[in-house]
C-alpha cells in the first residue's frame, strides 16, 4: 500500500466531494462531540450571533464538510503530500497539521467575525477547546480520507466496469 496515490486519476471531482463529505461529516460530528462535552458546543454558533445549540451542530457539519473536502484537495496538489495521504497514519499526522493550522487561522479570523453580530473577543481568540476538537477533526479527516477516498473508488470501478 505504501506510496500508492489515493486515486489515480485526478480528473474525477465527484470522488473528491463525496470523500470530503463523507470526512467530514465524521470528523465534524466528532469535533462536535469533543466541543458538548467540554461544554463548548455554543461557541461555535456565535458565527451567526446565537447561543443555539442546534444551530451549533449544523454548522460544525457545514463547516467539517467545506474543510475536509479543502484537505483533499490541497493533497491533491501536491505530489509529497499525496503520497503521505495515501496511508492512514500518515493522513492522520497530515490531518492532525491541518487541524493545527485551521485553530491558527480561527483564532485570528473568528474574533473578526462575530464583531458582525456585536460580539467583541480579543485578538487572538485562544480557545483551547476549540483546538483539542480541530486537532482530532484534522486527524479523523487525514485518516479516514485515504480509506474512503480508495472504497468509492474501488465502488465506481466495480459500476463502471
Amino acid at each position: 500500500m505504501g506510496g500508492q496515490h489515493i486515486v489515480d486519476d485526478r480528473s474525477r471531482s465527484g470522488l473528491d466531494i463525496s470523500t470530503g463529505i463523507l470526512t467530514g461529516m465524521i470528523g465534524g460530528g466528532v469535533f462536535g462531540v469533543v466541543l458538548h462535552t467540554l461544554g463548548e458546543i455554543t461557541v461555535v454558533s456565535y458565527l451567526v450571533g446565537t447561543r443555539a445549540e442546534p444551530l451549533a451542530w449544523i454548522l460544525l457539519l457545514v463547516i467539517g464538510i467545506l474543510g475536509a473536502i479543502t484537505y483533499y484537495l490541497t493533497i491533491r496538489r501536491f505530489v509529497l503530500l499525496e503520497f503521505l495521504a495515501a496511508e492512514p497514519r500518515t493522513g492522520a499526522a497530515l490531518g492532525l497539521a491541518f487541524g493545527i493550522l485551521l485553530w491558527f487561522a480561527a483564532i485570528i479570523i473568528v474574533p473578526v467575525w462575530i464583531v458582525f453580530y456585536g460580539i467583541t473577543s480579543t485578538i487572538p481568540y485562544v480557545h483551547i477547546p476549540s483546538l483539542v476538537g480541530l486537532v482530532v477533526y484534522g486527524m479523523i479527516v487525514g485518516g479516514l480520507t485515504p480509506l474512503i477516498a480508495k472504497h468509492i473508488d474501488s465502488e465506481k470501478k466495480k459500476v463502471s466496469g
